[in-house]
């Protein structure tokens, strides 16, 4: 199954639940390597910051990474944590099209905790499309 972030979903034994699986371009590969592109050691640092911290469960966690070679060059592959439904599955597993007030609520304050563990504990700010690294400014 894919999901709509281009990552595809997987259920690797190894790891007892399902899995996200991001295949970097060659390009962007290319851009980690040589340190122009920070989305590993972000996540590395999200994974290895303060996995007590009640935030911890509401981010994503580098389980694994690896890379392959294609006729396009070499991939950086990511493997993390899944941590929501799709729009459409959480409609079928809440058996309608609006989640209940409750619902919202409590997923609201998750993303608020999740927020809150990648500033204090990571010095990470998430701005919507890229994260900045308190301190670097440099933005991924």
């Amino acid at each position: 199954m894919v999901s709509p972030f281009g990552k595809r979903l997987i259920r690797v034994d190894r790891y007892d639940c399902h899995v996200a699986l991001k295949v970097l371009s060659s390009y962007a590969s290319r851009e980690i390597e040589i340190g122009r592109l920070r989305e590993r050691d972000i996540l590395r640092k999200i994974t290895n910051s303060a996995p007590l911290q009640p935030g911890f469960q509401h981010v994503v966690h580098l389980l694994d990474e690896f890379a392959f070679k294609s006729s396009l060059g070499k991939h950086i592959c990511f493997v993390t944590n899944v941590l929501c439904y799709s729009v459409p599955g959480l409609q079928k597993e809440l058996g309608g099209p609006q989640p209940h007030l409750k619902f919202i609520l409590r997923l609201t304050k998750d993303v608020l905790k999740g927020l809150e563990y990648l500033h204090d504990k990571c010095e990470v700010i998430h701005s919507g499309t890229s994260c900045v690294i308190l301190g670097s400014h440099q933005r991924i």
